[in-house]
């Protein structure tokens, strides 16, 4: 169960092991956003696991609005970093782990937000400012 904070994915591993006593949960540091980190974890599954060991993988991690613009170490911007090229670069990296047979799933969640259209390597403004264009692209087009 991969996840940028530890704590919180402990208290969550807690949750779901109080629920599924059987549970086997394997806990491990992932942050999307740094592609260092989407590196590290892949070659370690792959070092875990092997290949051909890997039935479903689901990218569901997202961020949205940031209060303001924030970049990551390789200077993108910090939500399509963590909403896209973090995904696409995690699968690209366990595609070799996946099993070659029938049910072996890639899932992508994304969020109906990018509906709205907005360009959010190049969007400037304040986050009221967001939501505004949002909502006015939604009237145009709706």
């Amino acid at each position: 169960m991969p996840a940028r904070d530890m704590r919180k994915a402990k208290e969550a591993a807690e949750r779901i092991e109080a629920e599924v006593p059987k549970a086997r949960l394997y806990l491990a540091k992932l942050d999307l956003a740094e592609f260092d980190s989407v590196r590290e974890f892949g070659e370690h599954l792959r070092q875990r696991y092997g290949t051909g060991s890997l039935d479903l993988l689901v990218n569901n991690a997202g961020i949205m609005a940031l209060p303001k613009r924030t970049m990551n170490s390789q200077g993108l911007e910090l939500q399509i970093a963590t909403n896209y090229f973090g995904p696409f670069l995690l699968t690209a990296l366990l595609f070799p782990l996946m099993k070659e047979e029938e049910g072996s799933r890639i899932v992508t969640v994304g969020s109906r937000a990018v509906w709205f259209g907005i360009d959010a390597v190049s969007q400037r403004k304040s986050r009221v400012s967001w939501f505004r264009s949002a909502a006015d692209y939604r009237r145009k087009t709706c």
